[in-house]
C-alpha cells in the first residue's frame, strides 16, 4: 500500500496520520490501535455444510 492509502485507512478508524512521513510510522500507529482492542469475543462457530443431494 502507498503512504496515502495507509493514512486514509488510519483516518477511517479515527486516527490522525496525516503528519506522518513514513509508512512504518502509520503501520505502527495502526498496530498500536488494534493491540488495544478488547478481543474477548468468541470466534464464530461454523457447523457442517448442508449435504449435497
Amino acid at each position: 500500500m502507498r503512504l496515502t492509502e495507509l493514512q486514509a485507512l488510519a483516518g477511517a478508524y479515527g486516527l490522525n496520520a496525516q503528519n506522518m512521513r513514513t509508512k512504518a510510522e502509520v503501520i505502527k500507529l495502526l498496530d498500536d490501535y488494534f493491540a488495544e482492542e478488547d478481543d474477548t469475543e468468541a470466534p464464530p462457530a461454523f457447523g457442517a455444510m448442508d449435504p449435497v443431494e
